[in-house]
């Protein structure tokens, strides 16, 4: 049979008749700490024991200059009050922007106190420039109870980008070509690029230099690889990965890219980097950063390029399944600079 809804310690009949639906609105309720019991009836008018559940008084905020910016990784840092009497423990935060649920890792709050709690939130490019921000703290005192606190508010976004430069040596026709790259995350979160397979024996599938003439034709390819050096660590998958913190900047190793006899003078030098994820010290999540840079013009003397342009990438955010290597759609995240080779 249906089950009546009962009301603190002193066990307040809430609904005046058994309800007919597995759903209870307390229309009393204003915001203040309350517990629950439900009891269920059977046919004979005999009641079994109550389940309780607690509704405590957290409240969790985040300051009124808070942004997101898209194309980089974002931190949320909310404040999370437990005004209740008892400290709550099993607690984590739910944060859904766009459509898509961003989680921290679980805490706890002692009766009274506030803790300071980060939330890692893509900037991935569709949102608008104004999104709503869905904020939930979600409680589980005990396996198959969950109790759900929900606020919605509005946060604007702003465009954000990160920034990748190619640096290279002369190239030579008939010979190769040193070429490095240098990252720079302007984000708030710590992300990684794959640098190496198979424990650092086999190149990266995610990171490919290319030679290509004035209708993109490629000219010649090659594969990064790189599985030492500062930042640069191999998980226990065996895929090694540049991990570059906020704020940080992972130059690489250089890679001889090969020039072709013959190669056309105003050459293009592109750079693709196909996936950069959140670092695995955080919740799982994959950028495929997308985008052009305008032309720069090569040295026609030397090979050498022009200037060191600046590439800001822009892309899209996507959580990666089961925190497993999922691979992220080929040929985006590149990074072009015009160059002449020499004979």
């Amino acid at each position: 049979m249906p089950d009546p809804a009962y009301l603190g310690d002193q066990r307040h009949q809430l609904n005046p008749a058994l309800l007919t639906a597995p759903t209870f609105t307390d229309a009393g309720c204003s915001g203040d700490e309350r517990v629950y019991t439900v009891v269920a009836v059977d046919a004979n008018a005999a009641q079994s024991l109550g389940r309780t559940l607690s509704l405590p008084l957290l409240r969790a905020g985040i300051g009124a200059e808070a942004r997101l910016k898209r194309g980089v990784m974002n931190r949320l840092v909310y404040t999370v009050e437990n005004r209740s009497a008892a400290a709550v423990a099993h607690v984590r935060l739910k944060v859904t922007v766009g459509g898509r649920e961003h989680f921290s890792e679980p805490f706890a709050v002692d009766a009274g106190a506030a803790v300071a709690v980060p939330v890692t939130v893509g900037g991935y490019e569709g949102l608008n420039d104004g999104e709503v921000l869905v904020t939930t703290l979600e409680i589980t005192p005990h396996e198959g109870e969950t109790v759900r606190i929900v606020r919605r508010s509005e946060i604007p976004v702003d465009d954000g980008a990160l920034v990748l430069q190619i640096l290279n040596d002369a190239l030579t026709r008939g010979g190769a070509g040193q070429v490095r790259f240098a990252l720079s995350n302007t984000g708030d979160a710590a992300i990684e690029i794959v640098t190496a397979r198979s424990a650092g024996k086999a190149a990266s599938d995610e990171i490919t230099f290319y030679l290509l003439d004035a209708d993109d034709n490629v000219l010649s390819a090659a594969a990064f690889k790189q599985a030492l050096g500062g930042g640069v660590l191999t998980l226990a998958n065996g895929t090694t990965v540049a991990r570059i913190g906020a704020g940080e900047t992972f130059t690489s190793e250089p890679l001889a890219l090969p020039v072709p006899a013959n190669a056309p003078d105003g050459a293009v030098i592109r750079l693709e980097i196909a996936g950069i994820v959140l670092s695995h010290q955080e919740p799982e999540r994959r950028s495929d950063v997308s985008g052009r840079s305008s032309p720069l013009r090569g040295d026609p003397d030397g090979c050498r390029l022009s200037r060191r342009g600046d590439r800001h990438l822009t892309g899209n955010f996507h959580r990666r399944s089961g925190g497993c290597d999922q691979r992220p759609r080929p040929g985006v995240g590149d990074r072009r600079s015009h160059a002449a080779c020499a004979a």
